[in-house]
């Protein structure tokens, strides 16, 4: 999960020393351990790597809500958890 971080970090061309890291990044975990027992559950991740593509939505949700834009491009191409994380995320 940490190298998905850096890299969506590198994408965005946000330092790993920006100030708005530790907030957005615990909000992104906060975020990451409401849906994940759900996603657990659903069977929709079974391992740390099922779990990465996760933790990027929550980290640009996070993102987002801290006024940084994230391209849908950067996003993980996987329908079946978009939907799931509409649903389950406020």
């Amino acid at each position: 999960m940490e190298e998905a971080q850096h890299g969506l970090l590198f994408r965005l061309n946000i330092s790993f020393f920006d100030k708005r890291l530790r907030s957005i990044r615990e909000k992104a975990l906060g975020l990451f351990e409401q849906v994940w027992p759900l996603a657990m559950r659903q069977r929709m991740i079974s391992s740390e790597q099922d779990a990465a593509p996760l933790y990027i939505y929550c980290l640009a949700r996070a993102l987002g809500s801290a006024g940084v834009e994230v391209p849908e491009a950067l996003f993980p191409a996987d329908e079946k958890m978009i939907q799931f994380l509409k649903e389950k995320l406020p």
